[in-house]
């Protein structure tokens, strides 16, 4: 047969059993304080997720659109990390593993670049030195040549450069524009120079910036002795033209309209 509890062991142990409760309700509140906590660091960490995609998202859009890619070459390792935009334009996998500097990232470059790039970026690291706007001929892994613009910034960690930053564009399409427009100056220039004609060209503010031997030879002055001249000769503000009114003529063909001035007397 048990033995009966006396009243004083029993109020004994309804104590223990209202400590134990005690216990157990701030257990249980200290575990929703850290599943709230828990909670409210995921959502965060979701947002921070979310925002980071979108980051991302719209570099990756904005580099694609300027063909502008970025790039980073750890000093510790020497390996190299590039945005997509440079996946694009060296015309390689997503999977494509540039880490290697020489023997996967530089291989686009000729042998002169090479050179060049790795005497560099020895500079930037030892001395800090940056460069900005070096252009290259580069081909890509589909073996297209095209113009590249890479700029190289270092990044230094108590007075030592522990990496380097960079930007590399695709300037393909601007260098093939200066190109035309060489051309076209070669071309100009041999019609001036051929015509027997007197050719000069006015800048938008109507100075005469450019003539040929045809118009020296008409105003009895060489294009040097014109250029060391105090005050240059404007076609928007000559009087005889105002007086004749062919000044409207000369303003229609500064709004882009083609015009025609008959012969007159000057």
């Amino acid at each position: 047969m048990s033995k009966i509890p006396t009243y004083k062991e029993l109020e004994q142990r309804v104590n223990e059993l209202e400590h134990d409760v005690v216990k157990l309700k701030r257990a249980n509140k200290e575990f929703r304080q850290r599943e709230e906590t828990f909670s409210n660091d995921t959502i965060e960490r979701k947002r921070t997720e979310e925002k980071l995609a979108r980051s991302e998202q719209f570099l990756n859009k904005t580099g694609q659109i300027s063909k502008v890619g970025g790039w980073e070459l750890e000093g510790a390792t020497m390996n190299i990390f590039w945005t997509k935009e440079i996946y694009n334009i060296m015309e390689v996998p997503s999977d494509y593993d540039p880490s290697s500097l020489e023997e996967e990232a530089m291989v686009f470059f000729s042998a002169e670049d090479q050179l060049w790039l790795n005497n560099t970026i020895q500079q930037a690291f030892e001395h800090g030195e940056p460069y900005y706007n070096k252009e290259f001929q580069i081909t890509t892994a589909k073996g297209n040549k095209i113009w590249v613009c890479a700029n190289c910034e270092p990044i230094t960690v108590g007075g030592r450069v522990v990496k380097l930053n960079g930007t590399f564009q695709d300037i393909t399409e601007r260098k093939l524009t200066e190109e035309v427009l060489k051309e076209r100056e070669r071309w100009l220039n041999a019609i001036m120079a051929q015509s027997p004609l007197s050719i000069e060209i006015f800048d938008l503010d109507g100075h005469n910036i450019k003539s040929n031997k045809a118009w020296e030879k008409l105003w009895g002055i060489t294009r040097k002795q014109y250029d060391a001249l105090p005050e240059k000769y404007n076609i928007r503000k000559d009087e005889q033209l105002k007086e004749k009114g062919m000044l409207d003529i000369v303003e229609k063909a500064y709004s882009g309209e083609s015009t025609f001035i008959s012969a007159d007397e000057y």
